[in-house]
């Protein structure tokens, strides 16, 4: 892209590698769309309209699933769709983002271990942390239940199934572009808190800016206390 002073800028893809090939795909629609408009009369608009469309509608048909998903797992338990459905973070936050790939894949996985489909889980669990990192936490929470339990076999198998898929996925761009795969990890390490955080409105009722090397530190440590 063009930077300020009109120099050619390369920028990397800030998002895993599944919400890329999303964005990608949908952009891609986008500008389809806007050649067949220009050539043909087809209805369309401007390719950044359509790009935003194309993307809104997928990510409304990822959170349908997403509450399809829940429901069957919840089964009597309405009042958890309901949760799901109304949540006022969906209601503020469902196109600024692209996390309903990944709550669509995270209650697909929880339906599949529902149901005892170990590779089904493992599979949509991996698939999500391709597009965001936290479903892998998932992996975490099972592990500790199968331990408890004495499923280790039943978890072994939708771990070894995760971890293949999110590899099937990563490796074909890890491989000839690491510098682009690792933006993620290197953007994620450097940005400082973002503005809906408590991390930023203990910053500025406090009168300070957090140090990044801190805040890392910090919300890495309370995420392992709230594992452990």
């Amino acid at each position: 892209e063009k930077g300020s002073d009109g120099q050619q800028q390369k920028r990397y893809m800030e998002y895993p590698v599944l919400t890329g090939l999303y964005m990608y795909g949908a952009a891609q629609l986008a500008q389809w769309w806007g050649d067949a408009h220009e050539k043909w009369g087809v209805p369309g608009a401007m390719d950044v309209v359509l790009f935003f469309n194309l993307v809104a509608l997928g990510l409304a048909l990822f959170w349908i699933v997403t509450i399809w998903a829940t429901a069957l797992t919840a089964r009597t338990r309405m009042w958890t769709v309901w949760l799901v459905a109304l949540s006022p973070l969906v209601v503020v936050h469902a196109f600024t983002n692209f996390d309903a790939i990944a709550t669509a894949a995270v209650a697909v996985a929880l339906l599949a271990w529902s149901r005892e489909k170990f590779w089904v889980a493992g599979l949509f669990i991996g698939l999500g942390a391709a597009a965001k990192l936290y479903p892998a936490l998932l992996l975490v929470v099972l592990g500790a239940l199968c331990l408890r339990s004495g499923r280790v076999r039943e978890f072994g198998i939708t771990a070894a199934t995760a971890i293949g898929a999110w590899l099937a996925v990563n490796l074909p761009i890890l491989i000839p572009y690491p510098t682009g795969w690792w933006e993620f990890f290197r953007f994620n390490g450097d940005r400082s808190a973002d503005p809906d955080t408590i991390y930023r409105i203990v910053a500025d009722s406090a009168g300070f800016t957090w140090n990044i090397g801190y805040l890392n530190a910090l919300s890495v440590g309370l995420t392992v206390a709230v594992i452990a």
